[in-house]
């Protein structure tokens, strides 16, 4: 496993907040990823689909960035469990074409930084804790859920240039030098 922190360690102090409100200094949202690559080593990125959603609250104009599966982990949920579900919600896929291991790839400590809105209420700007885990599948005939619009694989040569939100951008500094 693969440890690494960004070229600074964010600071818990006044700057970070979620819908507005301050966070606390001990706040540090623990986000469980997938690390799915095909048979060409191509990485497996998906758009959020609540982002394109015009009926969501959520909604953005731009909603053209890509991220690797999965999400913020839930209170009290394990972490291999809830990436499970998650890429079944986000691909349509079943629990039985799904293998993750038992351990994470990375761990990393970064900055979500989601300040498009410039309205407060609708903001977000906090530091994350990834855990990436590397996920198998058993096929690639998935197909997007409502959760996700779209998807790409990219290589790693493509994932500096590529639209990537900023919490899973810094993994560029493992793979590409």
């Amino acid at each position: 496993m693969t440890h690494f922190a960004p070229t600074h360690i964010p600071h818990l102090d006044e700057k970070y907040y979620r819908r507005g409100k301050k966070i606390p200094k001990t706040f540090y949202r623990i986000t469980v990823k997938a690390l799915i690559q095909n048979e060409e080593w191509k990485i497996l990125i998906l758009k959020e689909g609540r982002y394109a959603d015009k009926n969501s609250p959520y909604y953005r104009d731009d909603a053209w960035l890509y991220d690797l599966p999965g999400w913020g982990l839930s209170w009290g949920e394990d972490f291999r469990t809830w990436l499970s579900r998650e890429i079944q919600e986000e691909m349509w896929l079943s629990e039985s074409d799904i293998t993750i291991a038992n351990e994470p790839e990375y761990v990393y400590i970064t900055e979500l930084d989601d300040r498009y809105y410039g309205d407060r209420e609708k903001d977000d700007f906090y530091p994350v804790c990834m855990f990436i885990y590397r996920v198998e599948l058993a096929h690639y005939n998935f197909h997007e859920s409502p959760e996700c619009t779209g998807y790409e694989w990219i290589g790693i040569d493509e994932f500096k240039e590529y639209p990537l939100w900023t919490h899973s951008r810094d993994l560029q500094r493992v793979w590409i030098k």
